[in-house]
């Protein structure tokens, strides 16, 4: 059966000829929406993290786990908006952070008017914060890219085949 089938990922140094087998997540693959991993360096720690960020079908939260190199578990995050998990979502990891686009359908999200559009992971600490963007034509169509080290949310027209890149300058977060 399908929902029988396990998963196994593994942390690969190839220079170094060394790997480390993650342990065993609590979510199902055929009960959830993604998983997006992510994969980073903390340079506080001098180690690697693995975020994986999921939503259950019946439920309106989405659920993550992280676990840090060298660990046994995998550590439940508490996150405080809806990921996106449509229109080719993935995780960005720039400047010592996660990065995703947050839902525009999270009724949180709309019943505050929330201009927020981005969602962070600070790789040290394990905060989230947001991030604003200005209002864009097509909101559905955004994805997030890493361009040249840099964060960048990208929005497509499919219509008129045109695409515009918005590289983010400066922080202007606002901490969870």
């Amino acid at each position: 059966k399908l929902e029988d089938v396990i998963s196994i990922y593994y942390l690969l140094n190839s220079p170094l000829r060394e790997s480390q087998t993650l342990p065993k997540q609590r979510w199902k693959r055929s009960i959830s929406d993604g998983p997006l991993y992510g994969f980073g360096f903390d340079t506080l720690s001098q180690k690697y993290k693995v975020v994986c960020v999921y939503r259950l079908y019946n439920m309106e939260v989405t659920l993550g786990e992280i676990i840090t190199e060298g660990e046994a578990c995998w550590r439940r995050l508490k996150i405080p908006f809806q990921v996106q998990f449509q229109y080719m979502p993935e995780t960005v990891f720039v400047h010592e952070a996660f990065h995703w686009i947050i839902d525009r359908e999270d009724e949180f999200f709309r019943a505050n008017s929330c201009p927020e559009v981005i969602l962070a992971l600070n790789i040290g600490d394990e905060k989230f914060h947001t991030f604003r963007f200005p209002p864009v034509e097509f909101p559905e169509s955004l994805s997030l890219i890493n361009c040249s080290e840099s964060l960048a949310v990208a929005e497509s027209n499919r219509l008129d085949s045109m695409a515009r890149i918005w590289k983010i300058v400066g922080t202007g977060t606002h901490y969870q």
